[in-house]
């Protein structure tokens, strides 16, 4: 993700891209639903499947492209890869929070922006595991058409969007 930054924000200023983005994750949530399920358990993971799981995180990094989803894909073991997907996202955002802060100035912080900010961290540690838990029961019944449908209906509509306001 850091090597092809500026491609993201290149990416994600034109909607014609999330919008294919949309369209991929859609084929990736619809093979996802079709494909057998692995076996593979944590101690089987090799240091290529985590590299391979880990470029498509990367990948994933462009607007429309779901991450989580990505990586579901590529795992094929799907409750082992929401587990996995999730606990991968912990070093990334924390690398883009740290790629971040210099982006900060020399501003003070004001201890109300302290609040702020830990309140935020809180609903989002909480909404996220609330996802995680939905995500396990979605990927137990194996029901990402719907997503896919969604996404692929989304993608449509930018792609659209990009040629009508263009």
């Amino acid at each position: 993700g850091y090597v092809g930054a500026d491609l993201v924000t290149a990416a994600s200023e034109v909607l014609i891209v999330p919008g294919i983005c949309l369209i991929i994750t859609a084929a990736l949530l619809f093979v996802c639903d079709r494909i057998p399920e692995g076996h593979k358990k944590p101690k089987q993971t090799s240091y290529a499947n985590a590299f391979i799981i880990g470029i498509c995180q990367g990948i994933a990094t462009l607007p429309g492209l779901s991450r989580s989803g990505t990586t579901i894909t590529a795992c094929l073991d799907r409750k082992f890869a929401v587990k996995y997907s999730f606990i991968m996202s912990i070093p990334a955002i924390l690398g883009a929070m740290v790629l971040q802060l210099k982006d900060i100035g020399s501003e003070a912080l004001v201890r109300t922006d302290l609040i702020h900010y830990a309140v935020g961290m809180v609903v989002a540690a909480v909404v996220g595991y609330i996802c995680i838990k939905a995500m396990l029961v979605i990927v137990k019944k194996r029901k990402f058409k719907f997503f896919s449908i969604y996404c692929l209906i989304v993608g449509i509509v930018s792609i659209i969007g990009y040629f009508v306001t263009a």
